[in-house]
């Protein structure tokens, strides 16, 4: 339900009866979410949560982990009063934070365009979230309910 948190190294399942369309995004550099693994790895919590929270045939849900990026990449500037400041990592040696925030959002509106909820907003040039693979550390879609008979396409880029 709503308000609760998992228990250290443990997954909350998705309870919800008909739950809408679930994007889960992260980096490969992302701080908070190592502290709070069991194995300080910072994409085990997100990985956890699609192979353990996401119970299959509850909808769609996907899944990117992007290379280089820590927690509070997405922020411009980052507040430095928010805890998640201490916890994160630096983003990995090389990153541009530009170029990740640019592809974390063009992850988001190809995800809400998917959705048939972004096509007003983004011109069809725009969603080239995709073609940015040197970006994507892992992602992962499960395919269910509603889409092309369902099961699972899975690919990891590590």
């Amino acid at each position: 339900g709503v308000g609760r948190f998992a228990e250290r190294g443990s997954v909350l399942p998705c309870d919800a009866a008909s739950p809408p369309p679930l994007l889960l995004l992260g980096g490969s550099e992302d701080g908070v979410s190592a502290a709070l693994a069991t194995s300080n790895d910072a994409t085990e919590t997100l990985r956890r949560t699609m192979a353990e929270g996401v119970a299959a045939g509850s909808g769609r849900a996907e899944m990117t982990i992007v290379r280089g990026a820590n927690h509070m990449v997405f922020c411009e500037p980052v507040d430095l009063c928010c805890r998640a400041v201490q916890l994160d990592r630096p983003l990995a040696a090389g990153s541009d934070a530009d170029a990740l925030r640019g592809f974390l959002g063009s992850l988001i509106v190809e995800f809400l365009a998917t959705h048939g909820l972004a096509d007003a907003v983004a011109p069809a040039e725009r969603l080239s979230a995709r073609a940015r693979r040197e970006l994507t550390h892992a992602s992962d879609l499960s395919r269910t309910d509603g889409d092309d008979g369902g099961g699972r396409d899975a690919r990891d880029d590590d």
